[in-house]
C-alpha cells in the first residue's frame, strides 16, 4: 500500500456539523493514531464552542439533529450536483478511507474486493437506529437509517450516479463508466433540480454544473470509487471507501479501519481478482438489508455473522502478510467484540431501554464516543 498526499483537513460548519479529515499515513498504525489524536480533538473544540448542547451531538454515527430541510450546506456547494443533494447529505455520517495503492492493477483488485465487501462493512458499523421526527426522537426499526437518507438525496440522479458500482479492470474502464454516468446526468439536467441557484452552481474546476462534459470523480456517489483525483507517488488513482455509517466508539473506527485496510492489502498483493463468498454483490439491496438487519441480515442465503467470519480471515491474513501482525490481534478482539456485543445500533438500543429523551440519547452518545463502551 502506498501513501497518499491528501492533506489533513479540519472543517467546521459551526451551525450544523464537524467534518473531519485524516489523511491516509502509511499504514493502518498510523492512520488509527491519527484518528485517535484528530476525534478527541474535534470532541474538544464542539465541547468549546458550545454546539454539542445547542444543535444536537456533535459527531458521527449517532448525531441527532433538528430538521435540516431548511439547512444550506456550505461545504457541500462545490461538491455536489445539485444543492438539493447536498441538503440531504447533511444527514448522512459516513466512515471514508482513501487507500493509496501501488499500481493500477492493484488498485482495481482492491476496489473489486470492497466493492462487494461493502455491505459487511456497513453491518458492522451501523449505528443509526433513530429518527428524529414530530418534535422526537423514535426507534426507527433499523439499525441504520443512512441508506435510506441516502437513497432520498440520490432520488432524482440517474442510477448510473450512485446505485450499483460496475466491476472495473482498468482505467480504461473506469473511463467508460464516467462517460456513461455523465452522459445521463446531461440527458437527466433539466428534471433534476428547478431552482434558479442550481443553474449558477460551480463544480471546483469553476465550470457550470450544467455545462460540464464529464463528471468529477467525487460525483459519482458509489460507496466504493476509485479516486484519479487523489493520487500518489506511485499510482494515478487512489480508493475511496465510503461506509453509509460512522461508529459511536474510537475503538470501533479503529476496527473498521483495521477491516478494511486488510481486505486491501490481501487484495493488493494477490495476481489475481480476490476470492470471496458468491453471495456478495455489493449492491445498493444487499446495502439496504445490511441498513435494515445490520448483523442479523442475510445475504443471498448466507448470514452475516457467517460472511463478517469469512472474510476476517482474509483480513487479518492480509495484515499478518504485510507486516502489521499487532493490528491483526486487534482486529480480531475488536470484531469479536461487535460480533458479541452487537454493532453500535443494537448497544445503543439496550443502553436506552425505553428512554428516548434527546438529553438521555445525547449523554450516552457523548459518553460512548469519550470513553467507549
Amino acid at each position: 500500500m502506498a501513501g497518499s498526499r491528501l492533506s489533513l483537513v479540519h472543517e467546521v460548519n459551526g451551525r450544523h456539523m464537524v467534518e473531519l479529515n485524516v489523511s491516509l499515513k502509511k499504514n493502518v498504525t498510523e492512520l488509527n493514531s491519527a484518528t485517535w489524536r484528530e476525534i478527541r480533538a474535534t470532541i474538544l473544540l464542539a465541547a468549546r464552542s458550545g454546539k454539542a448542547a445547542d444543535e444536537g451531538l456533535v459527531y458521527g454515527g449517532g448525531a441527532v439533529l433538528n430538521n435540516t430541510e431548511g439547512i444550506v450546506p456550505r461545504l457541500y456547494l462545490t461538491t455536489a450536483a445539485s444543492e438539493g443533494f447536498g441538503r440531504a447529505m447533511t444527514t448522512v455520517k459516513s466512515q471514508q478511507i482513501v487507500l493509496g495503492v501501488s499500481d493500477e492493477a492493484a488498485a482495481f483488485r482492491v476496489y473489486n474486493a470492497l466493492r462487494l465487501v461493502s455491505p459487511i462493512v456497513l453491518a458492522l458499523s451501523a449505528s443509526s437506529p433513530l429518527i428524529f421526527e414530530g418534535g422526537r426522537i423514535a426507534n426507527a426499526g433499523v439499525d441504520s437509517i443512512r441508506m435510506q437518507q441516502y437513497a432520498k438525496g440520490c432520488a432524482r440522479f440517474p442510477a448510473e450516479m450512485w446505485l450499483d458500482p460496475p466491476t472495473l479492470g482498468s482505467i480504461a474502464d473506469y473511463n467508460r463508466s464516467m462517460a456513461i454516468a455523465s452522459q445521463r446526468f446531461r440527458d437527466a439536467l433539466p428534471a433534476m433540480d428547478s431552482r434558479p441557484e442550481f443553474r449558477t452552481m460551480y463544480n471546483s474546476a469553476g465550470i457550470r454544473f450544467c455545462e460540464q462534459e464529464r463528471l468529477e470523480p467525487h460525483q459519482v456517489f458509489w460507496q466504493v470509487r476509485p479516486r484519479p483525483d487523489h493520487r500518489n507517488d506511485r499510482c494515478a488513482l487512489s480508493i475511496e471507501v465510503r461506509s453509509p455509517d460512522l461508529p459511536f466508539s474510537l475503538s470501533e473506527m479503529q476496527t473498521i479501519n483495521r477491516f478494511v485496510y486488510g481486505v486491501a492489502c490481501i487484495a493488493a498483493s494477490s495476481n489475481q481478482q480476490l476470492e470471496l463468498p458468491s453471495c456478495l454483490e455489493g449492491s445498493f439491496v444487499q446495502h439496504t438489508e445490511a441498513a435494515r438487519l445490520g448483523l442479523r441480515a442475510s445475504l443471498n442465503g448466507t448470514g452475516m455473522g457467517e460472511l463478517v467470519k469469512t472474510v476476517l480471515a482474509l483480513a487479518i491474513e492480509g495484515l499478518n502478510g504485510s507486516g502489521y501482525s499487532k493490528e491483526a490481534v486487534s482486529l480480531e478482539a475488536g470484531i469479536g467484540e461487535i460480533l458479541g456485543e452487537g454493532n453500535g445500533a443494537q448497544r445503543l438500543l439496550r443502553a436506552l431501554g425505553n428512554d428516548l429523551n434527546p438529553e438521555t440519547v445525547s449523554n450516552v452518545c457523548a459518553r460512548v464516543l469519550r470513553r467507549g463502551w
